[in-house]
């Protein structure tokens, strides 16, 4: 805004004439009506001063056509020149047109063509003692990745295999930039691999580059570069301006939730003793990470962060060739014993116990007759198409053609699930299970049982939840659900105010969510110790009838399966389960395996 007292007044006036300052960055040319006074270095700095100041700025800027000048002189100049050249590619390709201005490679006069994503690659391979240089460059491929045709641009190079070394030698080109002292470069490229890897429902070329990407991440040690992000945090700390570790967390973060998915990719997590499971539950259970700023302030994380770490340890407690669908009918059968009064209590809305008690599943015909036994109330609302997907999900569980269940299999989760359990997931899951406002007592039932009349008094719009809110309950939601099969899981559920906590999901706007709430509350429901939370926290009424407390339950039948066979590898030595397929009505026959 003003002349600073270093600079000469015939500086200044070249310094806010764009047209005059645009020739000084072509270099000498035919073209130029001017005599160059300045390097084309100092004629991009001062650009970049402009384009930083507003986006009306960076707009007028890539209007004039000063892109193109831009990258030709990134690659003309000296090597210590290049930031400055770099740095305004960075800054103007956060504008749609610019994008489209990087990635075309025809001739512009009086510079030759130049293929701007390639000779970034090229120029970070030569210099990189240049931290600002790395940053500029990962930031650029960052932006262009926003926008779709430039990002299948990024992605050609960085799936080109190199002839000689039969190498992705631009992957690893970029995964260096994961290692950089500037966390601003590990965040940009956090970011720019999980748009690389994200599939499209419209684009099955897309989705098959996502996938090969996804495949070339896992094979040349993203995972381990991502945990490493994920653990080391903020290694830059300044007290003048604020740190870009938080950022660099949450991109990675949502990168590896990506990724995690992948058995190998849940194998390595696993594998890692600090950088792993225990790195993910610190991240979710502090809303300030360990190392602090200069000024002695912890760094805040953000919601998507901790959300997406809890998603990872979602993935993590899946057992492998399951979708997260059918995992959840597994869990949900409780031995195939009290789904179907979950189905009755939801059509009547139960003031009474079903008649009937607990139906035991049978093998072949008894099986069948049995089925046509059950409460005609739950299977033919479960069978109504106007039902909830929670009560349609339960029926299916139901059903003969559930997945085969792999003993094997199920013992391994339940480790998995105990290693979650050890490392302290449980309260920092049930964090994000509370609501902004805290966790609100349900108002006591008036005396005699009977309303107050004057009618329902109207609710005020409830204010937004927080961004990253949504994700947070789904994830903690599904990953209590799952580790609520042991024992020691669930009381420390009851003990952080969980009862309530899923009553409350129980009315989320995300289906997920609120079936991720009803099985975590009848899990917690085998226990006799659930009966007085419930109670307290005014559970719906066909998760109390089928408490473990229940005249018509027994706890240690309604004890799941999967929890039965879990961490005691010796009583599954004993049963003879040694990895065996066993379908799951034959294997419900028989709790005591």
């Amino acid at each position: 805004a003003e002349k600073p007292d270093s600079m000469s007044e015939e500086n200044w006036l070249l310094y806010n004439n764009f047209e005059n300052l645009m020739q000084n960055l072509r270099g000498n040319c035919v073209f130029n009506t001017i005599n160059v006074t300045i390097s084309r270095a100092l004629a991009a700095l001062w650009f970049w001063q402009h384009a930083a100041s507003t986006r009306a700025m960076r707009v007028k800027i890539v209007e004039m056509g000063i892109v193109p000048q831009a990258v030709a002189a990134f690659k003309a100049v000296d090597p210590w020149d290049r930031p400055s050249c770099v740095g305004l590619i960075h800054c103007l390709s956060e504008v749609e047109q610019a994008r489209t201005q990087i990635i075309d490679t025809r001739a512009i006069p009086p510079h030759p063509s130049i293929n701007c994503v390639k000779l970034m690659f090229e120029m970070l391979a030569q210099d990189r003692n240049s931290v600002a240089l790395e940053v500029s460059i990962v930031g650029t491929w960052r932006n262009l990745c926003e926008n779709e045709e430039a990002r299948r641009t990024v992605m050609k190079y960085l799936r080109m295999t190199d002839e000689q070394t039969k190498r992705k030698e631009y992957f690893l080109i970029f995964l260096e930039s994961m290692k950089s002292p500037s966390a601003m470069a590990r965040a940009d490229a956090s970011h720019m691999l999980k748009l690389c890897i994200q599939k499209s429902e419209t684009d099955p070329a897309q989705t098959k580059a996502a996938e090969e990407m996804m495949s070339m991440s896992v094979r040349y040690g993203v995972v381990e570069l991502l945990l490493n992000i994920i653990h080391g945090g903020c290694s830059e700390c300044s007290q003048a301006r604020p740190t870009h570790g938080p950022t660099a967390i949450q991109n990675a973060a949502q990168c590896l939730h990506k990724l995690a998915p992948i058995e190998e990719v849940k194998q390595q997590i696993i594998a890692e003793k600090d950088k792993g499971v225990p790195a993910l539950v610190h991240v979710i259970g502090n809303e300030t990470h360990p190392i602090p700023l200069t000024n002695g302030r912890g760094v805040e994380l953000t919601l998507h962060a901790r959300a997406a770490c809890a998603g990872v340890l979602e993935w993590i407690t899946l057992p492998r060739n399951y979708s997260k669908e059918e995992y959840c009918l597994l869990l949900g059968q409780h031995a195939q014993t009290i789904l179907p009064f979950s189905l009755a209590g939801v059509e009547q809305n139960l003031d009474e116990p079903v008649e009937g008690g607990i139906y035991e599943p049978e093998e072949g015909a008894a099986a069948a007759a049995t089925d046509q036994s059950r409460p005609a109330t739950a299977l033919a609302g479960a069978r109504s198409p106007d039902r909830s997907m929670e009560e349609q999900l339960a029926n299916l569980a139901l059903r003969d053609n559930a997945p085969n269940i792999n003993c094997g299999e199920i013992s391994m989760v339940m480790d998995r699930l105990q290693m979650v359990v050890d490392a302290g997931a449980v309260d920092p899951l049930m964090s994000l299970c509370i609501p902004p406002g805290g966790l609100k007592p349900p108002e006591p039932t008036p005396e005699g049982g009977k309303k107050k009349k004057g009618g329902k008094k109207k609710k005020g719009k409830e204010p937004p939840l927080p961004p990253g809110k949504q994700e947070a309950y789904q994830y903690a939601a599904g990953t209590l659900r799952h580790v609520s099969l042991l024992d020691d899981a669930r009381e420390q559920i009851r003990s952080s105010q969980g009862v309530l906590a899923m009553t409350g999901l129980l009315t989320s706007k995300v289906t997920q969510t609120r079936l991720h709430a009803q099985g975590c509350l009848l899990t917690l429901g085998q226990d006799l110790e659930s009966k007085q939370f419930m109670e307290t926290a005014k559970s719906p009424a066909y998760i109390q009838q089928l408490s473990a407390s229940s005249k018509h339950a027994r706890g240690d039948y309604i004890m799941s399966r999967y929890a039965r066979i879990g961490p005691n590898a010796a009583l599954r030595r004993k049963s003879g389960h040694d990895g065996r397929p066993v379908t799951a009505p034959a294997f419900a026959a028989a709790p005591q395996a």
